[in-house]
């Protein structure tokens, strides 16, 4: 007798049926046929044996029925790598129905059970995750799959907006476990690829909003972001002006609401009105104005020119002489009522030959030492500058 009527196990068992050891010197038959002490079995049926016993004129015979189980295959899938929490296990593989099964996760610190679990992996490198599948009647698989760890990464970054024609830093304030590659998109038809860029935006003729890209990406995971990044036009900080004796006038070219204005007039004193009106002490002169024009983005522009006016230069240029001209080597500059104070030789491209001081009605100039041609003599008096062309 076998002892059992019914045998389970699994696809790729072998199983042995031997004859008692008592019982080996009969003659036996097995079904399948063979005469062997033992039948090696590894398909399902229906198994039998055979003892004759000559002397007493006696057989005996038992039957088995054998199962094979077909086995489950082992596979899982993971997600959320890039999840700075935990990932996720699901298994994928294939169970025979008809059979109950126990799921088991083994990691390098623990093992545990379920067909989908979620779990925290720290550290930087591949980790080793042996998933186990077992059934009932403890026929099994297991596959190993090696999970790359550490691989979050989350792509953020901080900027302020600017005036045109000025550098913006990108300060990248991404997160991740594995130092990631960064690629930015300014938006402008330029890349970068540095961790906190400086970029320089074209200046237009008018504000603009450009969309900024980050993308941070290591092996596995990759994050973006798109942030917009406004660029505002400089003010218009051109102006005209006109003068009134020692007062000018001046006029900004445009008047933009929210605007602030700084004058400096050139001779130490300012305005902060948008159209003012300076006076100067002095009679005539040249002096450097500049208009600084502040808009309501806080964008500055600024110009600066020359300004030159003269006080009474009709009533001066009908009281001074200037005498022989041309002359070959002195000239004579007189005033009826006029007091004359300095006088300056310039050529035509502007450069001082001489000066001398007067301080008188009448003046004379030595032209000996020069060549011939044309120059321009300023005469500075009591009364504003007197300017002549004079020729030797």
């Amino acid at each position: 007798s076998f002892g059992f009527e019914g045998l389970q196990a699994c696809s790729g068992d072998t199983i042995t049926l031997k004859v008692p050891t008592q019982f080996t010197v009969l003659p036996r038959q097995w079904t399948p046929q063979t005469n062997d002490t033992q039948l090696s079995v590894v398909s399902s049926g229906i198994y039998s044996l055979t003892l004759e016993d000559t002397s007493e004129h006696c057989s005996y015979s038992d039957t088995v029925l054998i199962s094979f189980q077909e086995n489950p295959m082992a596979d899982f899938s993971f997600s959320g790598i890039c999840n700075p929490d935990s990932i996720s296990f699901v298994y994928t593989g294939t169970q025979p129905e008809g059979n109950a099964y126990e799921y088991y996760w083994h990691f390098p610190d623990t093992v545990l059970n379920g067909k989908s679990i979620s779990r925290e992996i720290k550290g930087k490198d591949e980790v080793p995750v042996r998933m186990q599948i077992v059934s009932f009647t403890g026929c099994k698989d297991t596959f190993t799959r090696w999970i790359p760890a550490g691989r979050y990464v989350k792509a953020d970054f901080t900027v302020g907006d600017i005036c045109q024609g000025d550098s913006v830093l990108f300060e990248n304030r991404s997160k991740y476990t594995v130092a990631p590659a960064f690629l930015w998109k300014f938006g402008d038809g330029n890349t970068g690829f540095t961790q906190h860029p400086v970029h320089r935006f074209p200046v237009q003729s008018e504000s603009k909003t450009y969309l900024v890209t980050l993308k941070a990406s290591n092996d596995h995971c990759a994050d973006s972001i798109t942030l917009p990044v406004n660029v505002y036009a400089a003010p218009i900080s051109t102006f005209s002006h006109t003068s009134n004796g020692r007062t000018v006038y001046f006029t900004p070219d445009q008047t933009p609401s929210g605007a602030s204005w700084l004058w400096h007039f050139g001779d130490g004193d300012s305005s902060t009105l948008s159209a003012p009106s300076h006076t100067y002490k002095a009679d005539s002169g040249t002096y450097t104005v500049c208009l600084t024009v502040t808009n309501a983005e806080n964008c500055k522009a600024q110009t600066c020119k020359q300004v030159h006016f003269n006080v009474g230069i009709e009533e001066i240029s009908h009281q001074i002489r200037m005498y022989p001209n041309p002359a070959e080597q002195i000239v004579h500059i007189e005033s009826s009522s006029i007091q004359l104070h300095r006088i300056s030789l310039q050529d035509l491209n502007g450069r001082i030959l001489f000066e001398k001081d007067c301080f008188n009605t009448k003046c004379e100039i030595d032209l000996s030492g020069l060549s011939k041609g044309m120059y321009i003599m300023n005469v500075q008096t009591e009364k504003g500058v007197w300017m002549g062309k004079v020729w030797k």
